[in-house]
């Protein structure tokens, strides 16, 4: 996404609180404590002055701690340090140049600190749902070498000024602690660096993450009242939508490897019954969509940029379970078995042929943990993440050798449910 784009949407953010003065929480304010812990993705690099093109591998762990002020209102100030860092999947070139696989040390790493302001909106109950942007600076250290020869690419470091969007829900557990999920995008988009043979060039980095945050509060607050009341049998209506990270895919019997899939999308939508307080069971329908981005032939041949994608539809019988426990939001755990058709398109970016064009049908199951907040007597939201593995797909490529392999596919999903007859 364009720079322009984002720095419009920081406006909107901005425009959205004045256009809110009143205090969207009424509560007595101050300091709060925050740590966090997560994922972030990075897109493919480019150094287009050297043509080089760096593709990272999936989601890497994101840590974060920040001081913050709350201001009577709706507005919070937060200062925050964080540490990113992203491995090297495949080295390609623009030129006629083969794909190079880095060594285990090839990555990418950012140490930042930056000050971002975010508005908090007042849905009532516990639940609170947020805005926000910030800019800051940060210590950007890349590290580039060939597997096998060590020879070296890219070692030089730059501190570049960044930016952040944030969007994310928070929970007040208690009057001193409030679980919050945020969705980060980060950049420092003028990055300067010297390669290996000295000459120079300009890059940037960019990070999408996902991370869940504890917020303590140095002077205690009144919560409001929890919503709902006692769940009673009845029909349940559930959505929910998120990204995917899919595992490198062995391809049985074979060489090559599906060796790398770029983030995907999950939706689902399921008809569900409570048969009591604490049980659940649902008929659930879902779409996977895995993007292809690398295959691995093997050290004598190397690697290969893929495109294409995986379409997995699916129909699952789960079960979901609810512990009383008395917290102010409801967690549940979920064990879904079922059956999947998949639909495999993936071509090699080299010479465009067509690695495999083919579908089967497999077993499925999968296991999720998740929690879930009463936003009206009817419909709740839900966090959840979720793993879905499959049985083996018997397929073939076009010159007819058979290909055999799965999915595993982890996902992270927003979802709403509603309870025609009340009490989500």
């Amino acid at each position: 996404m364009r720079d322009e784009t984002w720095i419009g949407a920081l406006l909107l953010v901005v425009a959205s609180g004045l256009a809110h003065g009143q205090p969207a929480v009424q509560d007595a304010r101050g300091l709060y404590l925050s740590a966090g812990l997560g994922a972030g993705y990075a897109p493919n690099a480019e150094f287009d002055d050297a043509g080089l093109n760096v593709d990272f591998d999936l989601a890497r762990p994101i840590g974060s701690i920040a001081l913050g002020l709350d201001r009577p209102g709706a507005w919070r100030f937060e200062v925050d340090a964080s540490y990113r860092y992203n491995d090297a999947e495949v080295i390609f070139f623009d030129a006629a140049r083969p794909d190079v696989a880095p060594d285990a040390d090839s990555r990418i790493t950012a140490l930042g600190v930056a000050l971002s302001a975010l508005r908090d909106f007042d849905v009532g109950g516990r639940f609170q749902p947020f805005l926000g942007a910030g800019v800051g600076m940060a210590r950007i250290d890349y590290e580039l070498r060939q597997y096998i020869t060590g020879v070296e690419l890219l070692d030089d470091r730059d501190t570049a000024l960044t930016y952040q969007l944030i969007a994310g829900v928070g929970l007040r557990l208690s009057p001193r602690v409030d679980l919050a999920l945020e969705y980060r995008y980060w950049a420092a988009p003028d990055i300067e660096l010297n390669g290996a043979d000295g000459s120079a060039f300009d890059t940037d980095h960019r990070v999408q993450s996902l991370t869940a945050n504890l917020h303590y509060r140095l002077a205690p607050r009144q919560l409001p009242a929890a919503r709902g009341s006692a769940k009673r049998r009845g029909w349940i209506l559930r959505g929910g939508f998120g990204p995917t990270f899919t595992k490198d895919a062995e391809i049985k019997e074979n060489l090559a490897n599906f060796d790398a899939f770029d983030v995907g999308s999950l939706a689902a939508l399921s008809v569900g019954y409570r048969w009591s307080p604490r049980w659940v069971v649902e008929f659930e329908a879902a779409r996977r969509r895995s993007e292809a981005e690398l295959i691995d032939f093997n050290p004598e041949f190397g690697e290969d940029r893929a495109s294409g994608r995986v379409l997995a539809d699916s129909l699952m019988a789960n079960v979901i379970y609810e512990p009383a426990w008395r917290l102010p939001f409801q967690p549940y755990a979920l064990l879904g078995v079922g059956w999947t058709r998949a639909d495999w398109n993936v071509r090699l970016d080299g010479d465009g042929s067509t690695f495999v064009d083919d579908d089967d049908s497999a077993v499925a199951f999968q296991v999720a943990f998740g929690a879930s907040a009463p936003l009206t007597e009817r419909v709740a939201v839900s966090v959840e993440y979720r793993f879905w593995q499959t049985a083996l797909f018997d397929m073939h490529q076009p010159d007819d050798r058979p290909l055999r392999t799965e999915l595993s596919v982890h996902a992270l999903v927003l979802g709403l449910r509603f309870t025609p007859g009340g009490s989500p």
